[in-house]
């Protein structure tokens, strides 16, 4: 593909060594020898001298047998590092950055499951516990034998409307963000077929685009209006900018759900906490099954122990924090668009 021309000329110029264990950190190697066994690749995007998250997965998780096995039955793990405090060569470096930009790595740690052309099937951002990492490693294994069988399946010959099928089944199976760049003559083909969008592929890909597009400008606005400096300052002027960018018309329930969430943790560090429930509640009712809804829920849920950490504290008073515990005010931080 001609996204990874550059990438992959540069990393077989740089000849990038193998890592310890099974793990390599030469992209291009590891998809040669994908094709060759059959397989996978995962790719890990990390910080290994500065990103505590990607340090703890790799100790906590990667470090095990049993996870190393799942990973290596079905694809060959690489590490893109990119490190702070360690030197690193600049070819690896050139090399590492423009499969960053390809798979628009935008947080740390990301895992870039991927056939041997790499083509993402299954993408995971953040930590990942043991399980968690067994768990997703377990569906990029069942989502790359699905997109593997409708590939082969695509090269026979098929009616027009049993392609159509075919395609839909293929882009429904990888993540949305992928389809534009790694699987753009499938979904060219689909729209030739599917002029009516009866598949309802364009509608839902339009659809994350535009939350992507909403969660950038609402990021905009909070940072242009001071917003996170006056939420741990001001949360009243804070709640204000909040009420305000609700207004606007046209948000998905995702982003007014994210907004709702901030403005009850506001509330809460404000000890306000009977005005919380019913924000929580129609912040669910948007979108329950959203990622924002699910946090709401389990803000909702655990609402009587926050009621009672905070009943007898004055407004604005905080209840002592556990060692090394972060002020809630800084840990209010908007949702990335979803891949």
């Amino acid at each position: 593909m001609n996204i990874f021309a550059l990438p992959i000329a540069a990393a077989l110029i740089a000849g990038a060594a193998v890592a310890s264990g099974t793990w390599s950190t030469n992209p291009a190697e590891a998809m040669q020898q994908a094709a060759a066994q059959k397989k996978g690749v995962m790719l890990e995007f990390t910080g290994s001298d500065w990103c505590g998250a990607c340090i703890s997965q790799k100790t906590q998780a990667f470090s095990l047998p049993k996870v190393q096995e799942a990973i290596g039955r079905s694809f060959i793990p690489v590490e893109l590092d990119f490190p702070r405090k360690k030197q690193q060569d600049e070819q690896t470096r050139a090399t590492f950055n423009s499969y960053k930009k390809s798979y628009d790595i935008t947080g740390f740690p990301s895992l870039i499951f991927t056939d041997a052309q790499g083509r993402p099937v299954h993408i995971v951002v953040g930590y990942g516990s043991p399980e968690q990492v067994m768990n997703d490693t377990a569906q990029a294994e069942k989502a790359l034998k699905t997109q593997q069988e409708l590939t082969d399946k695509l090269k026979g010959k098929l009616s027009d409307q049993e392609r159509r099928d075919t395609l839909a089944r293929l882009l429904n199976t990888v993540p949305q963000s992928s389809i534009r760049t790694f699987y753009k003559p499938a979904f060219e083909e689909l729209t030739a077929l599917d002029p009516q969008d009866t598949t309802g592929i364009r509608a839902a890909l339009e659809r994350k685009e535009l939350l992507k597009t909403q969660s950038a400008e609402m990021v905009q606005n909070l940072r242009e209006n001071n917003f996170y400096v006056l939420a741990a300052k001001e949360p009243d002027k804070a709640i204000a900018i909040l009420d305000n960018s609700l207004k606007k018309e046209g948000l998905l329930p995702e982003i007014r759900q994210s907004l709702l969430l901030t403005k009850a943790r506001l509330l809460i560090q404000r000890n306000e906490v009977n005005e919380v429930e019913e924000i929580l509640k129609s912040a669910i009712a948007l979108l329950p099954d959203s990622d924002e809804g699910r946090a709401c829920s389990r803000l909702l849920a655990d609402l009587p122990n926050i009621r009672k950490e905070r009943e007898n504290l004055k407004p604005g008073e905080q209840p002592p924090l556990p060692p090394g515990a972060i002020p809630a005010a800084k840990c209010i931080v908007p949702p990335a668009a979803k891949k």
